[in-house]
């Protein structure tokens, strides 16, 4: 397989250090563009739940250590 890149980077004239340059850069703008995208997932469910926090009233408790009260979920 190895043999395979070799002759192929051959055939179009591409040294092994321009390829794993473009490589090396492919991975980490890939990986630096994955985390930019999960940063903003994490803002919107951060923003999103904040949200419906404000709208939870909290007059009622949905637990009990007591295990004879029993709570609708």
């Amino acid at each position: 397989m190895i043999s395979t890149i070799l002759e192929t980077l051959e055939y179009y004239g591409i040294s092994l250090t321009t390829f794993f340059c473009i490589w090396l850069l492919v991975a980490v703008c890939s990986f630096y563009f994955g985390v930019f995208i999960g940063h903003q997932i994490n803002k919107y469910y951060q923003r999103r739940a904040k949200v419906v926090a404000a709208e939870v009233h909290i007059d009622v408790p949905r637990f009990s250590y007591n295990p004879q009260v029993a709570y609708p979920y």
